[in-house]
């Protein structure tokens, strides 16, 4: 198993990362079939990024620099997206509460 898959195995929500030929980068959600939208456009696939143990972590398919820029330039967009999606629903008070009485494990 190599690192892409391992972080999409092991995280509370991952992204597959496309790079287009104008440098923008596409996020896919793993759990969804493949958009339809990005069969004609000529992607290539750069890595996962996810949300492993509530930190942000990603999976580069190589260490080339445009693949690395284009990695870190989808950050911003995946926090707003995976605050998105795992927003708690319902009563955000008692979600709050409950949140606030888990212990810090940080050390």
């Amino acid at each position: 198993m190599n690192a892409e898959q391992k972080l999409a195995r092991d995280s509370e929500l991952a992204v597959g990362l496309l790079l287009g030929p104008d440098g923008r980068d596409y996020m896919v959600n793993l759990e969804d079939p493949p958009p339809s939208w990005a069969l004609p456009m000529d992607l290539r696939y750069i890595g996962v990024m996810g949300i492993r143990g509530g930190v942000v972590d990603w999976a580069p398919v190589d260490s080339d620099p445009e693949t690395l820029r284009a990695v870190l330039s989808a950050v911003p967009a995946f926090v707003k997206y995976a605050g998105e999606k795992l927003a708690p629903k319902g009563d955000s008070v008692s979600w709050i509460t409950r949140l606030a009485g888990l212990p810090d494990e940080r050390g």
